[in-house]
Order: structure tokens, then sequence, then C-alpha cells
């Protein structure tokens, strides 16, 4: 993410000048005033900390409890269910399932000013130094 854009567009927001007689939230303003120094600061891209994949398990869990274990006791519930999560979690396996077919949109181009290219591991190239806008909808 280009996080001088992001700051840029951030503050151009007016939330703060524009509506000062709301209550501006926790998140808005962590999001608007200190996102910037956020990303720059994270070890990690902005999709890997995302809590989507654990709570798209939640449902797998409560439906292999339901399902797919015995009741016999706490134990050999437990047992069966991490048996059963580790096996639908087996990347060998979980390659064998077709996945299904996500639409490819294009972003808008106020998103896409945000994005860059992430910095390349052979080549060397700094994410401060790499400005290339990234578009998924061209790959194809």
């Amino acid at each position: 993410m280009n996080v001088t854009a992001f700051d840029n567009y951030a503050k151009e927001t007016g939330f703060v000048s524009l509506y000062a007689w709301y209550c501006m939230p926790a998140s808005v303003h962590n999001v608007l005033i200190h996102g910037s120094a956020i990303v720059s600061a994270a070890l990690l891209l902005i999709g890997q900390l995302s809590e989507e994949a654990q709570e798209a398990r939640n449902k797998d869990i409560k439906k292999f409890r339901e399902h797919y274990t015995r009741k016999l006791s706490r134990e050999l519930t437990n047992l069966d269910l991490i048996r059963k999560l580790m096996l639908t979690s087996d990347p060998v396996i979980s390659s064998l399932r077709e996945l299904p077919k996500k639409s490819r949109e294009s972003l808008p181009s106020a998103v896409l000013a945000l994005l860059e290219a992430p910095p390349s591991l052979t080549s060397g190239a700094s994410a401060s130094t790499s400005t290339t806008v990234v578009n998924p909808g061209d790959s194809e």
C-alpha cells in the first residue's frame, strides 16, 4: 500500500472538519488519523492480518462438532474435532477440492491510487521505492 497516498486520502475525507459536532468512533479515528503510521510499521501485509479465515473455521468447528464427533466424553469429542480440523486443513487434500469460481472485477480508480506492488524478493527492491500500481483485473 502506498502509505503517503493513503495518508493524504484519509486527511482529505474531512471527517474532522466537516463533522466536528459528531463524536468520532474510535475505529474511524484509528483508521483516519493513525492508519498510515500503522500500515508503515506493520510487518505483515494488511490481507494477512484478517480474521476472516478464523471466523470461517468457527462455522466448520460447529458443524464438525455436531455431525462428526463422538459425544461420549469431552476428551473424545475434542480429539475427533482436532482430527477433522487437521484433515480439512491439509494442503494436499485441500488442493484436490475444486474451488468455486470468483468474479474478477477491476477495482475503482480511487482504490488503485492507494495500491503499489509488493517488493520483489529476488530483485531486492524496497517497499518505499516501488510505486507500480497493481490492478487485479489486468492479469486476465
